[in-house]
Formats: C-alpha cells, sequence, structure tokens
C-alpha cells in the first residue's frame, strides 16, 4: 500500500551551486519527501543472476538495505504529488577497473501517477551527468514506504563498456511522453548527487542527506 506523504511535499531549501569550472551561487531547490514505512518488509535479492558489483550503495544487511522513509522526487512534467515540477536524479560512481555495465537497480519508489519511468547510465561531462549511454524503461516501482525490492534495469550483453578510475552516472528520470504523470522518489542510502529540476541543466552539490541507494552490476574482463 502506497503512504501518504507527511506535510505533503517537503522543498529542501539548500543553497546550491552549479557544476561548470567557476561554481556559481544558485538559489536552487530541491524536491524531497518524507514518508511513513510500511512494517512489511521484503529482504533484497540480486536481480542480476551472476554478475558482479560493480558498485553499490546499499546495506548493510538485505532487510536494511536503504532508508525507504526518505529520498528525493523523481517527477515527470504532469505530476502533482512529489514537488512543483519536475524533477531527474542522477548518482555518481568511479568503477575501480574495467568492466561492462549490465544492470542497474535503483531504490526508486512508487507514489502517484502511471507507474513507468526511466533508468539510464550516463558519462560524466565536468563533474555531471553527460550524454545518456543505455537508456531503459522501467515499470512497477514499489509502493513508497517499502522496503527492500529495487527497481531493475537490463543493460543487454556485452553491456556498457566502463573505463576504470572514470566516473559515470545513473540516472532516473521520467519518460514525458509515456507516463508524464510519473511521481516517485529515490530512496536514501548512504552524499554527492545530481539533479536536473524542470530540465534547466543539471547542478551538482554536497547534501547532507545520505546518498540514494543504488547498485551497478556487470562482467570484468
Amino acid at each position: 500500500m502506497a503512504r501518504k506523504l507527511l506535510n505533503g511535499a517537503v522543498s529542501c531549501l539548500f543553497g546550491l551551486t552549479f557544476a561548470s569550472g567557476t561554481l556559481l551561487a544558485q538559489n536552487r531547490i530541491q524536491d524531497f519527501v518524507r514518508i511513513a514505512p510500511s512494517l512489511d518488509i521484503a529482504p533484497y535479492h540480486q536481480n542480476a543472476g551472476t554478475a558482479k558489483r560493480i558498485f553499490s550503495t546499499i546495506g548493510p544487511t538485505a532487510s536494511d538495505a536503504y532508508n525507504d522513509t526518505n529520498g528525493y522526487c523523481v517527477t515527470g512534467t504532469a505530476q502533482s504529488s512529489c514537488g512543483s515540477s519536475e524533477q531527474w536524479i542522477g548518482v555518481p560512481f568511479t568503477p575501480t577497473r574495467a568492466a561492462h555495465a549490465t544492470v542497474l537497480e535503483a531504490a526508486i519508489q512508487y507514489f502517484a501517477g502511471t507507474n513507468t519511468f526511466q533508468l539510464s547510465l550516463y558519462n560524466d561531462v565536468s563533474g555531471a551527468p553527460g550524454t545518456a549511454l543505455k537508456t531503459v524503461e522501467v515499470s512497477n516501482a514499489p509502493a513508497a514506504g517499502t522496503c527492500c525490492t529495487m527497481s531493475f534495469a537490463n543493460l543487454g550483453s556485452p553491456g556498457v563498456a566502463l573505463t576504470a578510475n572514470t566516473q559515470y552516472w545513473v540516472v532516473a528520470n521520467s519518460d514525458d511522453s509515456r507516463a508524464a504523470n510519473f511521481s516517485g522518489y529515490w530512496a536514501f542510502a548512504n552524499a554527492f548527487i545530481a539533479y536536473n529540476p524542470s530540465q534547466t541543466g543539471w547542478i551538482t552539490f554536497d547534501n547532507s542527506f545520505p546518498q540514494e541507494a543504488v547498485v551497478v552490476e556487470g562482467t570484468f574482463p
């Protein structure tokens, strides 16, 4: 059962900076939610089969893989349940060795609208998401306030080649052609993210909240 927002959609008031060589002061607001958790826990289980872990922020246990009560909104242009505008969220990771990413898992929690969104793997440009290397349509995200099911995106075989010690981004975004009314949030795990409000450009910042819960899996040479 989807849980209701406590006190509606809570806008976190952060002074942010735009990542573009010189830091420019911005008065941006990213939409954040805090909800009541469910008492029902479905332990996390790996969706990737024999794929190896490339990056992860989940844990410490399968039944405590992430914090389902808090997260940043992931929303489309026509939503009205989580904040006031469209918002995309990106989480950076840097593989320590060359790999092929075949699976993305993210703790996206569904709140309202059509339960369809996208998970993407982006390259990095100047410390922010650059170009999508692979995008996958995802449906049936778990209801808000439930742990610990992860939304799953299969990147195919052989996957997306990753260069060692190079930053990439896992991005959760709306599909505004199929599900512009999607409203959800990316649950926290453990403090550096990027977000794209109203498609005005990527903004990166160190935040005082935990990083979003995400897993990248694949194969190594």
